[in-house]
Formats: C-alpha cells, sequence, structure tokens
C-alpha cells in the first residue's frame, strides 16, 4: 500500500500491529520513498537487512530515500538508525 506522506505510512505502526510484526520476528521497517514521491513500508529481520533494503531500493529501484528504524511493542522509533538517498548528478557545462 502506497501513501502520500512518511507520516500517513508509520500511523499503520499501532502498537498492535508492531506487537504482531515483532511476534512474527519483523524487528526492523525500512520506510522508501519512491521515485513518484510515493510511501511504502518494508519489513526487515535485523539491522543488516534493513539496509541491504534502504540501499537496493535507492541504488537499483530508483528511489529517492529509504530510512530504516526499529520496531518496538509501543510502535516505531521516531529517528531512523539509518537513511539512504538518491545521489544527485549534476552535469558538467563546461565543453
Amino acid at each position: 500500500m502506497f501513501h502520500s506522506s512518511l507520516t500517513s505510512a508509520l500511523t499503520e505502526a499501532t502498537p498492535l500491529a508492531c506487537q504482531a510484526l515483532l511476534s512474527q520476528g519483523v524487528k526492523f521497517v525500512v520506510a522508501v520513498e519512491n521515485g513518484k514521491g510515493e510511501w511504502l513500508l518494508l519489513h526487515a529481520d535485523d539491522q543488516g537487512h534493513a539496509g541491504t533494503l534502504a540501499r537496493n531500493w535507492v541504488e537499483n529501484m530508483g528511489a529517492r530515500g529509504a530510512s530504516c528504524r526499529r520496531i518496538f511493542a509501543d510502535g516505531i522509533a521516531p529517528k531512523p538508525f539509518l537513511t539512504v538517498y538518491e545521489q544527485c548528478g549534476f552535469e558538467d557545462d563546461a565543453v
């Protein structure tokens, strides 16, 4: 499901939803902003998995950015432990 903002995407992470994810072994979430400016949340098992998802979405799938956060029983951590942004390319006008 796509969202129009990060805030909207994170509202899915109610305490009940977070507890259910934790019981399934999902401990991290990756918030991705795709190339269209839509947001989605991906589940990750550990920090390494979350980082790999974030980098892959930005470097290979054209996402604008992705941030990794820990899931707790009462919700998602307010600050990410890793954020990956797309690289802006600048053209060299000098010929």
